[in-house]
């Protein structure tokens, strides 16, 4: 039984890292800016938005 947990557990994720991409690829494309960033969140959360932009 844990085995089949596990494997579904997988399919699920690689399900979600899947939708994931494709709606960081959309809005990069709609807005022609990197989702992406070097900075990590507790970064974000001081930096002026600004700064992002």
């Amino acid at each position: 039984m844990l085995i089949i947990q596990v494997i579904e557990s997988k399919k699920i994720a690689s399900q979600g890292g899947t939708i994931a991409g494709n709606t960081r690829k959309e809005i990069e494309e709609k807005t022609e800016k990197s989702v992406v960033t070097s900075q990590n969140a507790k970064e974000l959360g001081k930096s002026d938005v600004s700064e992002i932009e």
